[in-house]
């Protein structure tokens, strides 16, 4: 049996277990667990249908879509967005397909609370020069601590460090544990913001030096 966990791009095989591996995660993921109400059934049907969504998206918009596996079986994942302009009728296009997939879930939707979080998962003040966003990094619960959020960092680090021009890497978190991990991974916190009872923060870390030059 092969041991050895390797991260490599997604392949659209790969995707459909992914996407698994996304609503098992995130179920239990402080901003989702605020915001959505996972006793329905449907909502998770639903949060699989849209992460299957998202993940094909982000391979068109030639983001990087990662996954951690050992021999067939899928273990996690990353998704490293590119931070580029869209033409509107491709955000359009995009948005519709997301929501088709989603509608189910707006039954579960704890709406004060949504729209708490929508506010505090913007930042009061961008950041300047190109840079990519950790949009996504997932471990299914049965295989975290075992070092693969560890491995698919260390790849998301790599790829940004060696594009030219990235300045680094941005991501928000709610989990004060995960916002340990990352913070021992080099990132810092550039701002805090409320949403009701949790807190957001949102980390960059920056590129090292002479990696992407």
């Amino acid at each position: 049996m092969n041991h050895i966990v390797r991260v490599l791009p997604a392949t659209d095989q790969m995707l459909p277990r992914f996407a698994e591996v996304m609503v098992e995660a995130f179920g239990t993921e402080r901003i989702n667990a605020y915001v959505f109400d996972f006793s329905r059934r449907a909502t998770w049907a639903a949060r699989y249908r849209a992460a299957l969504v998202e993940t094909r998206l982000y391979i068109q918009s030639k983001s990087h879509v990662l996954v951690a596996v050992r021999g067939d079986e899928v273990l996690g994942g990353a998704i490293l967005s590119v931070n580029r302009r869209w033409s509107l009728l491709w955000r359009i296009g995009a948005w519709l397909r997301w929501a088709a997939a989603a509608l189910p879930m707006t039954l579960a939707i704890r709406w004060r609370k949504a729209f708490q979080v929508m506010s505090a998962v913007r930042l009061s003040r961008r950041i300047e020069g190109p840079y990519h966003t950790l949009a996504a990094l997932a471990v299914h619960p049965g295989h975290q601590g075992k070092g693969i959020g560890r491995l698919l960092l260390e790849e998301v680090h790599r790829i940004s460090d060696q594009s030219p021009g990235s300045r680094g890497v941005y991501l928000y978190t709610a989990d004060t544990r995960n916002k340990a991990i990352y913070e021992q991974a080099g990132y810092r916190t550039v701002e805090e913001r409320r949403a009701g009872a949790i807190a957001v923060y949102h980390m960059f870390r920056p590129a090292q030096d002479g990696a992407n030059h």
